[in-house]
């Protein structure tokens, strides 16, 4: 009979801690909840998503890869030239879409580093991600005839406005 007293005190202490857990949780969740309702801007951005078509074209020779396209965001033609330096035998052309999060086209232009890797015997596959700094600047993916392949590689290139002036 102690054995029994014993056990059902312990299932008793085990219940209340549970139940203690599951309140203490839900009181995290509420105020997490109020958190957010009060401070939109940390679950919803603020300003405008730019999306965009491009192509892009890539030409590889052992360790050299040329990057050139163009991007349409928002009304306005945007143009990317680089070179990236790694493994690589490839050319091809892609059309596609991507995205510069939240950054303008004006905010996009200058320099910045990439990484690019595709790959594609016919039909084939590109991705390039820019990056300036710390910062993730857009993603492009696309498709096209392509022939060969970019293991990823990185380099630098120049996003510059299509009409200078």
């Amino acid at each position: 009979m102690p054995a029994q007293a014993a056990g059902g005190k312990q299932d008793k202490q085990v219940e209340s801690f549970v139940n203690a857990a599951r309140e203490h949780l839900a009181s995290i969740g509420s105020h997490i909840k109020d958190l957010a309702d009060s401070n939109g801007s940390l679950t919803q951005p603020t300003g405008t998503e730019y999306t965009f078509k491009g192509q892009i074209g890539i030409r590889s020779a052992i360790f050299v890869t040329k990057v050139d396209g163009y991007a349409f965001v928002a009304g306005t033609r945007i143009n990317f030239s680089g070179h990236a330096c790694g493994p690589a035998l490839n050319i091809g052309e892609f059309v596609g879409g991507g995205t510069f999060g939240y950054l303008s086209p004006q905010e996009v232009l200058g320099h910045c580093t990439f990484e690019v890797h595709g790959v594609g015997v016919g039909p084939g596959m590109v991705q390039v991600t820019w990056i300036r700094g710390s910062q993730i600047l857009g993603t492009f993916l696309g498709g096209g005839p392509n022939i060969g392949v970019t293991l990823p590689s990185g380099g630098s290139g120049t996003w510059s406005s299509a009409i200078e002036g």
